[in-house]
């Protein structure tokens, strides 16, 4: 429904797939629950804030991006257009810069000493 207004999916195939890779479909590079700078991986319940802001931080781009879209589609009125398209860029400047494409470079920088 999207695409047929002119809307571009708001997670690209890259994107998409690396979701998946950490979060769905396991492969043989997968490391379960590495969301640390060592990235050792950690069983059980252990709670790991970069990998919740990562999950975090997708999903607002995802929930901006299609809210949005929501006034084309719902053929709102100017007014509540507006403030639909002002919280969608709220929600965009609200949201971290931990995402899942630059999720190793974070992890990586973690690693560095700071002064």
């Amino acid at each position: 429904m999207l695409e047929a207004i002119g809307v571009p999916a708001a997670v690209d195939k890259d994107i998409y797939s690396e979701l998946s890779k950490v979060g769905v479909h396991a492969t043989p590079e997968t490391r379960p629950q590495s969301f640390n700078p060592a990235r050792i991986p950690i069983i059980g319940g252990i709670f790991q804030p970069i990998g919740a802001l990562t999950v975090v931080n997708e999903l607002a781009f995802v929930v901006a991006c299609v809210a949005a879209a929501s006034p084309r589609l719902l053929e709102l009125k100017q007014e509540h257009s507006n403030a639909v398209l002002a919280s969608a860029l709220n929600l965009l400047h609200s949201a971290g810069g931990v995402g899942i494409m630059g999720l190793s470079e974070t992890l990586e920088n973690l690693k560095k000493p700071t002064n």
